[in-house]
């Protein structure tokens, strides 16, 4: 199974399961493309509206996570879990969003650009149970997964 975890919530280790790490995926703020500086203070913009993931899931928790250490409480005012939506919501204009990396580049009309404060990375992890990784199509499929 392919999983992830933040540091503001990792996932405790299960004797059941090997961990293979794959890749950090860093996190990074999508804006409007109008000009807005580089890199941003989040903590001078406390009023801007936020697209969240859902309540509950870890999309929702990074933005609460990276604005609270800015010190606000954001203004979540849309909710989704894709990443192409929570874009086009941006190039909208209706607010600011954390995009990982892995969701690809923005499309026309939204800048990533960096924050002043630090945003953090999900890692991305390969989990198999415990001495399958020896067998020769797990090995193979951990090999290819940790190439690309």
């Amino acid at each position: 199974m392919l999983a992830q975890e933040y540091p503001f919530g990792p996932q405790t280790d299960d004797p059941a399961l090997e961990r293979t790490p794959l890749r950090e995926d860093p996190i990074r703020l999508a804006v409007l493309d109008d000009g807005a500086e580089n890199p941003v203070d989040l903590s001078e913009h406390p009023d801007v509206p936020w697209i969240a993931g859902r309540q509950g899931s870890y999309c929702h928790a990074v933005v609460l996570y990276t604005c609270r250490a800015a010190g606000f409480e954001p203004r979540i005012t849309h909710f989704t879990n894709d990443f192409a939506t929570a874009y086009g919501l941006v190039a909208a204009g209706v607010g600011f969003a954390l995009i990982p990396d892995l969701a690809g580049p923005p499309p026309p009309g939204v800048r990533i650009v960096a924050t002043r404060q630090p945003v953090p990375s999900r890692r991305i992890f390969a989990a198999v149970r415990s001495g399958s990784s020896a067998r020769p199509a797990v090995a193979a499929c951990l090999a290819a997964l940790q190439a690309a």
